[in-house]
């Protein structure tokens, strides 16, 4: 019986420390904007604002870019993928960032969507294992965590990071 405490508290302990594993720094300033993709990514993208609301439409998103922000990791679509206007406001949003990397939506017009104006313009993009829903991500540790592999990638590839 104390083995098997032992065994489970070590695995407890491993877990914690996987799970609350820090992000990396960045030379870059970032910014995590959308919907609730975004919120729950956030939560272990520490070095990143976070400016990102449960629900929101790709509409309303727009506005939350951080024009300031050296990169902006956005989650859009989701929440409105049969909207007639997703294009315009995916490219919107991309109009007010520096440089983006998207959060590829588990929704397939959503995706479609956000795929199509990311190749335009040259922008990285992160997908994610959805969960039961078939929106959101199965574990939002790991979309963090390939969120910031794209940012570490894109702080090597950036004009002035020589």
């Amino acid at each position: 019986m104390l083995v098997r405490v032992i065994v489970a508290l070590s695995a407890l302990a491993i877990l914690t420390v996987v799970i609350s594993a820090p992000v990396a720094s960045y030379n870059l300033s970032c910014a995590i904007v959308g919907d609730s993709i975004a919120v729950g990514a956030g939560k272990y993208l520490r070095s990143c604002k976070l400016n990102a609301k449960i629900g929101i439409p790709s509409g309303a998103i727009i506005a939350r870019i951080d024009p300031s922000a050296d990169i902006n990791v956005i989650s859009a679509g989701s929440n409105d993928p049969d909207n007639p206007a997703l294009d315009e406001n995916l490219e919107r949003i991309r109009e007010r960032a520096n440089r983006a990397i998207w959060i590829l939506p588990a929704v397939p017009n959503a995706r479609e969507a956000v795929r199509k104006v990311a190749a335009r313009h040259g922008d990285p993009i992160v997908s994610f294992t959805p969960s039961r829903d078939q929106v959101h991500p199965q574990s939002e540790n790991a979309l963090a965590q390939a969120i910031d592999a794209a940012i570490a990638r894109s702080v090597e590839t950036a004009p002035d990071s020589g």
